[in-house]
């Protein structure tokens, strides 16, 4: 069982920034399950070892955002 206080929230937001909730689920779920292979509670290291090695889609998918949001500004109406 993992104690959410015995972590760097603040920091571990930084760390995600630009990463959205399902990749910074599955960052989770993955430290989670190497840390039980190891047969010990998770910790902030392994949460940053595993955002290391992720490349969040607002970084891989950046133009075609771009060209998205280019789109929604010339032909959506907005919302507010």
């Amino acid at each position: 069982n993992n104690d959410i206080t015995k972590f760097d929230i603040d920091n571990l937001g930084r760390a995600t920034d630009g990463y959205n909730g399902a990749e910074i689920e599955q960052a989770v779920i993955t430290a989670m399950y190497e840390s039980m292979d190891e047969s010990r509670r998770m910790t902030d290291r392994d949460l940053y070892k595993t955002i290391a090695k992720m490349v969040p889609l607002s970084t891989t998918m950046s133009e075609a955002i771009k060209l998205i949001k280019r789109w929604a500004d010339n032909r959506a109406v907005k919302a507010s």
